[in-house]
């Protein structure tokens, strides 16, 4: 018995299997319960492994998140992809399983949220529609419809955000028109109360910083803005309205499914008349052999002020005065 042993030792030691394999040396003949004993053990330690690994990468999660919100802005630039990142958890598919989810753990520490759309002119067609209590699905498609009804939740969702300290909003219609032809005041009346009762609730419980909000949208055309329907001047603190230039290219699809590029001029109609002028200048002094002087040089402002007062007087079409 003893040498039987022995010998089944020594064979096990050779093979360098006696952690892993083999019954063990008090075993019964045939028994398994050292083999047990030992897979149990390897089974804990492999446990145990896995265990500390999810920890640690668990840990290497949340720091990314911590190092998202702190350090970069959240941009998004789709309506449904905003509604469905400010839903809350239990109002949300349960087709996901993940344990960690990215939006679950950002979404309360976001700090700036950069929101930019370009959204149909019917959009805004049926805004007006629906604030003049008119039902917006007997005139529009249910896309439209549904637009209007996430327009109207998720201005008071993103302000229950309680870490947000910048909200920048980028606005546009996708057609040819001038944004002119867009009630902008009705169009933001929604965004622009919830953002206000926001405010104001923080001021009250004077725990949250100020908020920097600013509108970027595109510029007025003194023909068809009016102060009744467009900001002509920047609402009061704490919005900021900032203008820029409208696209002139836009593109559209013609017979066959062709697509083609196509101008539409938007104010300021002479937006390139300062550069036009540096070059003329510059042409006419070296034909006289003269040097380049230092002048006064025509900017973009005075461009919009000297349009804006062609408008206003009736102009049709300001390029015809220059060219004149």
């Amino acid at each position: 018995m003893t040498a039987t042993m022995a010998a089944s030792v020594d064979l096990r030691l050779r093979r360098g299997v006696t952690i892993l394999d083999g019954p063990g040396v008090c075993d019964p003949p045939g028994g398994h319960t050292g083999n047990a004993r030992r897979q149990h053990t390897q089974r804990g330690r492999t446990c145990t492994s896995i265990a500390a690994i999810m920890r640690m990468t668990f840990f290497r999660f949340l720091d990314v998140c911590d190092f998202v919100v702190k350090t970069t802005a959240i941009n998004v630039t789709d309506l449904d992809t905003l509604d469905i990142w400010l839903l809350k958890p239990n109002e949300l598919s349960s087709g996901s399983n993940y344990a960690w989810n990215f939006r679950d753990y950002i979404l309360p520490s976001i700090r700036k949220l950069n929101v930019a759309l370009r959204l149909p002119l019917a959009f805004y067609g049926a805004l007006e529609e629906d604030e003049d209590m008119i039902s917006v699905a007997s005139h529009h498609t249910s896309a439209v419809s549904m637009r209007c009804a996430m327009w109207k939740r998720l201005w008071p969702a993103i302000c229950q955000l309680p870490q947000l300290r910048s909200l920048h909003i980028w606005l546009d219609h996708d057609g040819r028109p001038s944004w002119s032809f867009v009630n902008e005041r009705l169009a933001l009346r929604r965004v622009i109360a919830a953002l206000t009762a926001s405010a104001q609730s923080r001021s009250e419980e004077g725990t949250m910083p100020h908020m920097d909000i600013m509108f970027n949208l595109p510029k007025l055309h003194p023909r068809f803005s009016r102060p009744d329907t467009h900001f002509q001047e920047s609402p009061p603190p704490p919005f900021t309205i900032e203008r820029r230039i409208r696209q002139r290219f836009h593109c559209e699809e013609r017979a066959g499914g062709n697509f083609e590029a196509t101008y539409k001029a938007d104010f300021p109609v002479l937006h390139q008349l300062p550069e036009y002028i540096k070059e003329n200048a510059k042409w006419l002094l070296q034909g006289d052999g003269m040097m380049s002087q230092e002048e006064d040089e025509m900017t973009l402002e005075d461009v919009e002020k000297f349009e804006t007062m062609l408008w206003n007087e009736g102009t049709t079409d300001p390029y015809s005065l220059i060219v004149e």
